[in-house]
């Protein structure tokens, strides 16, 4: 999934920032919140946040409260392609066709050079040519 539309509100909005890279392959990106996070969600540290498995209990609860004072269930949380700006499926449409792009250059680039790897390999060991049996040479070895 990617996520890059919605990292770069945050860090946009300075609620979270860039922490460094992980010692890893690929050397991703570490990310955490920033004291602007804290002050939006009026906390004085992230320890007052709730775990996850009190998240989703107060999740199970408040769509009760819900759905008992309007007698429905709320709407479904919105997913991150919904709350991103109304762009995203473009940019999203745009990379999916510069990474075709990418694709196919890449493919034609090895092919070319496999091609010319074999003309390379051919110059600098060329093949012996056979030997060519001489008139009156009996091609088959003698026999003790």
């Amino acid at each position: 999934m990617d996520c890059g539309a919605v990292l770069k509100a945050l860090l946009e909005r300075k609620l979270v920032r860039i922490l460094g890279k992980k010692e890893e392959l690929g050397r991703p990106l570490l990310y955490g919140t920033s004291r602007e996070f804290l002050e939006f969600f009026g906390l004085k540290a992230l320890d007052q946040l709730p775990t996850l498995r009190e998240f989703q209990e107060l999740n199970e609860e408040s769509r009760s409260i819900v759905e008992k004072e309007h007698g429905e269930a709320p709407p479904p949380i919105a997913g991150l392609t919904e709350l991103a700006d109304g762009t995203l499926q473009k940019r999203l449409d745009e990379s999916a066709q510069d990474d075709e792009a990418a694709i196919d250059y890449l493919e034609a680039a090895m092919a070319e050079a496999e091609a010319r790897s074999k003309v390379v390999s051919q110059a600098i060991e060329p093949k012996a040519p056979e030997a060519q049996p001489v008139e009156g040479d009996d091609p088959t070895p003698p026999q003790a």
